[in-house]
């Protein structure tokens, strides 16, 4: 699932992305877990841009919109738990 969200965010949301965060921004999605006694879950996930001061005004409400649109697509109905990360994208690409 989590490879499932992290394209859904950067291929199919990737206009959206790009007019949020830049041209090159990614969103790597490091942890997805189900938590069996809260019945929610749980989505890690980390965005990387080019400049991190520039992007902070957004961050990280549209990020966690952009998770919630693509965790819809899936039809689950349970909670989610968004949690952001932004870090700097070193040589075109997330490390």
């Amino acid at each position: 699932m989590r490879t499932h969200i992290q394209t859904t965010i950067n291929k199919v949301h990737k206009r959206e992305l790009n007019e949020l965060f830049g041209k090159d921004a990614k969103v790597v999605v490091e942890d997805f877990t189900y938590t069996t006694n809260g019945k929610f879950y749980s989505c890690s996930v980390t965005l990387y841009v080019k400049d991190v001061d520039k992007h902070l005004d957004l961050f990280p409400f549209a990020l966690e919109q952009l998770v919630m649109d693509s965790f819809r697509l899936f039809s689950i109905d349970k909670k989610l738990q968004v949690i952001t990360s932004i870090k700097q994208l070193e040589n075109g690409s997330p490390n």
